[in-house]
């Protein structure tokens, strides 16, 4: 062998060697779980050390490859709504690294501040709540009775309106056949919130719950921290928020009377950087009834935009279009001097041929957070909230025999718009041994009201002007088109007129959360200038009223999944324009409630229930 083939061999060898070193790379892999056990997907996986990232995939597997034969490091897994997670790792002689699944915990943020990314939660119960002190708080850490139902609950049940989901909460039942409530076994006829930020209720007609993420019941009142509000309860709904991930999901739905339903779900990242984020949520149901004439058709239309620049700013646009195509229905009539309702059918129905409930609601929510840094934040939220609804409905008038009633005639336009701001700062200090988070802001709400509403009379059938235009069986019902075009307006003096009103309030408030050892204790104060009337109606002046409203809570740590807690709260309840006409012979008092509870939280079964239990409210 010549020394040039010598030379060649031991370079191959060398070179061969070389290459198989460089071939001889490791790699790590895992799976990634919420705390429900259900895939944690595209959450941010990091090795610190090396500085290497990836996202987990739908499932929540993620990999690293070409990783160094040996090193120890630190495996760090973040995503939003998530606690982050931390784990040592160490690879050895280039041997390849499985981990165990890893089990992600649910972040409470220490700084709260208004929801502008989405709920990575993906089970029935809620962990927090915004409502109940206006900061992202713990629900077993509010000293007061707060029930939640989440989306993965009334999408479960198929259940699409307000008035349906609501059937899960305790303490709450239907005043009426139409979106209105007793909460506590008190009337709550205020409007509910979006975000914490009030709208109006026409009450003929419920919320569609496609962009809504949860339904929120705080019980008893919370004029300290939204003004007035009903004595049982507030109902808030949180809008659904977009995620950083993306995500497509769709429902269809059936089911007796023709009743068919679609929703669709779609959200994630609308720029490489992430920072700007989208989540379109939109659907439509078509449904007759059992009940005579009955249907509806709806459809909402609810895009929301979120922009994350960095962890100071946060900023969320949310929009909805909500249209509504149906009939009120009064219920079923019975036969005269019947103390029961067996004498007459359960589909029978006064709803006329020709008979229309049609509303449009349309609404604007602008929020917004700054973090100026770990102690202090500033938020803000502005919504615009209007309505147009237009109702054609004949009604029961009165009884001619005992199995015959006469027909009467409504026909009404109700505008309304409405303009909630809120803004407030969050403050975290210490003084000695004692935690604060100090919070203090100002609101303003506007809602305006014009409706235009009159009862029809037939001048042949109706010589005395009762509102009269013709007759219907309750034994032999006949449906036909009525001549409603030929209707005349009853005289002004016996007619509904022209309701035309304002609503105006203005509230500075201050609260503080403080911290000692096992010992939490919010105390708030607020004071509230409200302004209502209509200045053109003589018999109805514009009224002014001052209120100091105060708010005391304590909740106590007995241990780390059980709380004591107790309460005082007071309520303020003004007059304001409505959505019907309201006449009083007299001025209308608010309405000034007291509320003294005391009750124990508890997280059961690796916290998947939370049960509050001994809870004794005492209303005045």
């Amino acid at each position: 062998m010549t020394r040039f083939h010598i030379l060649l061999l031991v370079f191959l060898v060398a070179f061969q060697s070389l290459a198989s070193a460089q071939e001889k790379t490791a790699q790590l892999q895992g799976k990634i779980f919420t705390p429900d056990n259900q895939p944690a997907s595209f959450v941010t996986v990091i090795i610190k050390g090396l500085g290497l990232k990836v996202k987990a995939d739908s499932h929540g597997t993620f990999i690293f490859t070409s990783l160094p034969p040996a090193f120890n490091d630190t495996l760090i897994v973040s995503g939003i709504g998530f606690s982050t997670f931390k784990l040592p790792i160490e690879l050895q002689d280039n041997q390849d690294l499985r981990l165990r699944n890893i089990i992600l915990s649910y972040g409470i943020n220490q700084l709260g501040h208004v929801e502008i990314t989405g709920r990575q939660t993906t089970s029935y119960k809620s962990d927090y709540s915004y409502l109940a002190n206006k900061t992202q708080s713990a629900l077993i850490d509010v000293p007061q009775s707060v029930s939640t139902v989440t989306k993965e609950l009334f999408n479960d049940r198929m259940q699409l309106h307000l008035t349906d989901a609501l059937e899960e909460v305790s303490g709450v039942t239907h005043y009426s056949g139409y979106d209105e409530y007793n909460i506590r076994g008190l009337h709550a006829d205020n409007p509910h919130l979006i975000n914490g930020l009030r709208t109006f209720n026409t009450s003929l007609t419920t919320p569609l719950l496609l962009n809504v993420e949860r339904i929120e019941v705080i019980k008893g009142p919370t004029s300290v921290l939204y003004g007035n509000a009903d004595p049982g309860g507030t109902i808030n709904l949180v809008t659904k928020k977009p995620l950083p991930q993306e995500q497509y999901n769709f429902i269809v739905g059936g089911g007796s009377w023709n009743a068919n339903n679609f929703q669709t779900d779609l959200t994630g990242p609308m720029s490489k950087s992430g920072t700007l984020l989208y989540r379109l949520n939109a659907g439509y149901e078509d449904k007759n009834s059992f009940r005579h004439g009955y249907f509806l058709k709806t459809y909402q239309l609810a895009p929301s935009f979120s922009f994350v620049p960095n962890k100071k700013w946060e900023v969320n646009l949310d929009l909805s279009l909500t249209s509504t195509n149906s009939v009120v229905d009064r219920g079923q009539p019975a036969f005269n001097n019947e103390t029961g309702l067996s004498s007459t059918p359960v589909n029978l129905s006064l709803i006329q041929p020709g008979d229309y409930l049609k509303e449009t609601s349309v609404s604007a929510l602008l929020s917004t957070s700054y973090k100026f840094n770990d102690h202090l934040s500033y938020n803000a939220g502005i919504l615009y909230f209007a309505t147009n609804q237009n109702l054609s409905e004949h009604f029961l008038n009165s009884y001619v025999t005992n199995d015959s009633v006469s027909l009467g005639y409504n026909k009404s336009a109700v505008n309304t718009s409405t303009i909630t701001f809120t803004n407030y700062i969050t403050f975290q200090f210490k003084t000695g041994w004692l935690k604060h988070e100090l919070l203090t802001g100002y609101d303003f709400i506007s809602s305006n009201v014009n409706s235009d509403q009159w009862n029809g009379s037939i001048p042949g059938l109706d010589p005395e002007n009762k509102g009269l235009v013709g007759g219907f069986s309750l034994k032999h019902p006949r449906y036909s088109a009525k001549p409603v075009t030929s209707y005349t307006q009853m005289a002004p003096d016996s007619s509904g007129e022209d309701d035309d009103g304002i609503y105006h309030t203005h509230a500075l408030y201050v609260q503080d959360q403080v911290t000692f050892q096992k010992w939490q204790l919010v105390a708030a104060l607020r004071s509230e200038l409200y302004t209502a009337g209509d200045a053109d109606a003589a018999d109805a002046p514009v009224s002014h009223i001052n209120k100091l409203i105060p708010r005391i809570g304590l909740n106590y740590a007995v241990s780390k999944n059980t709380r004591a807690y107790a309460t005082y709260n007071q309520g303020f309840d003004p007059f304001e324009p409505a959505a019907v006409t309201q006449v009083f012979n007299a001025t209308y008092k608010p309405v000034n409630s007291q509320m003294g509870e005391a009750g124990a939280k508890a997280n059961f079964f690796k916290k998947q229930i939370i049960c509050i239990g001994c809870n004794l409210p005492d209303h005045h």
